[in-house]
């Protein structure tokens, strides 16, 4: 049973159909564009167990000091390890395969979900 304000699986895909109409009016965003996003594989700490995901503060990756937070904001689960993470320009991290949806999805003029930051903003 879902409380007021709880999402599921099925509800993400009904906004995004919701808004599909909206987007096939938007600039869209190219695929090199996508591409100049850092996108890292996500290690975990020694101190995490092989296989049974990483644990909050025990990342080592290259790019951890640049991100913001170790969960994506999009799915709230935190990165696991091998998991592919994109960090925005404005330093918020997701998985590339929640974060590419959106940025697909808004076109050339994508925000960060968050905190709004234009991401591509030489493609206005």
């Amino acid at each position: 049973m879902h409380g007021v304000g709880d999402f599921n699986e099925g509800d993400y895909e009904a906004l995004l159909q919701l808004d599909s109409e909206a987007a096939d009016s938007r600039p869209q965003i190219s695929e090199a564009a996508l591409r100049t996003l850092q996108t890292h594989v996500h290690m975990c700490g020694k101190a995490a167990s092989p296989g049974a995901g990483c644990k909050p503060g025990k990342d080592t990756s290259v790019l951890h000091k640049e991100a913001a937070t170790q969960e994506c904001s999009v799915c709230l689960e935190v990165y696991g390890e091998g998991a592919r993470v994109t960090t925005l320009p404005c330093k918020h991290s997701f998985h590339a395969d929640c974060i590419e949806p959106w940025l697909r999805l808004q076109g050339t003029a994508a925000t960060c979900p968050l905190c709004k930051r234009i991401v591509f903003p030489g493609a206005l």
